[in-house]
């Protein structure tokens, strides 16, 4: 089970609450994974946990693995310091194998800084002993048999493209014009980046992220129209060569119509806006 405390003046560090004999009045049962309690709180709190685990066999390591924190983390194991992370929802870890003590009870303290929204220690924590570091990045996919690939695609040369950049007129005209120059280069794929119109609001620098997608079905008009793409498509074909486009489906401009049409394929926050 975990302990919880609120921390609004920042004082935890200087007061040592990390320390294993540090007095745990105040502290409250908390669910981890979880949100703390007051979604609107935005700043510190301290987490506070205490483990067993045993002796290591041979050539296994020992990591403890937060598959996210909301936002910024500190953490201490017996009153030392073991480690940082700052950025939320991403998957973390730390090597344990020569910090922990085997067969005792160890206590693991963890410092949460929220930036914005809810806050806490929102996906589970979890010891996992590993040999090697991709042991602790497999997830249930990894388990499953890779499809083939097909046998053109074994030693295929793939050409990535950024229209806008690719050319001075930055066109699928002008990308249609130098397929011949591919042809020499043994070119077998070309891969398009991005064609559709990049969203304005919120817009990175001048342009934009071709990432930032404002219509899945519309063409760039800097790069041409939808005649020209067709156009480029059917050369890219004459000249042997496949053609691929480069797709973002986990988010999209601000200004895409799906954020209207379709609210509830987005991520929201505790206060129901779209993030």
């Amino acid at each position: 089970s975990w302990q919880f405390k609120y921390d609004p003046q920042n004082i935890g560090i200087d007061q040592r609450w990390f320390d294993p004999d540090q007095e745990i009045s105040g502290w409250e049962n908390q669910a981890v994974p979880g949100e703390w309690p007051d979604g609107a709180y935005d700043g510190f709190g301290w987490y506070r946990t205490t483990f067993k685990y045993g002796h290591l066999a041979d050539s296994l390591r020992l990591a403890l693995v937060f598959e996210s924190v909301d936002d910024n983390a500190i953490i201490w194991l017996n009153g030392e310091h073991i480690g940082d992370h700052n950025g939320w929802g991403e998957m973390f870890f730390i090597d344990l194998t020569d910090l922990y003590q085997p067969n005792k009870e160890n206590q693991l303290v963890v410092r949460i800084e929220d930036l914005g929204g809810p806050g806490g220690i929102n996906k589970s924590v979890t010891l996992k002993p590993y040999r090697k570091l991709s042991d602790l990045y497999a997830s249930e996919v990894s388990k499953k048999i890779a499809p083939t690939a097909p046998e053109w695609a074994q030693d295929a040369v793939i050409y990535e493209v950024f229209v806008r950049d690719y050319s001075e007129a930055g066109t699928f005209k002008a990308l249609e014009n130098d397929l011949t120059r591919q042809d020499s280069l043994g070119v077998d794929m070309i891969w398009l980046m991005p064609i559709h119109p990049t969203g304005k609001v919120k817009a990175k620098g001048s342009f934009g992220s071709p990432y930032a997608v404002a219509d899945y079905y519309g063409i760039s008009p800097e790069m041409g129209t939808l005649a020209d793409f067709k156009s480029l498509v059917s050369a890219v074909h004459r000249h042997g060569k496949r053609l691929i486009l480069d797709f973002v489906l986990n988010h999209s401009a601000w200004d895409n119509p799906l954020i209207t049409t379709h609210p509830e394929w987005y991520t929201h926050n505790a206060s129901g806006e779209i993030i």
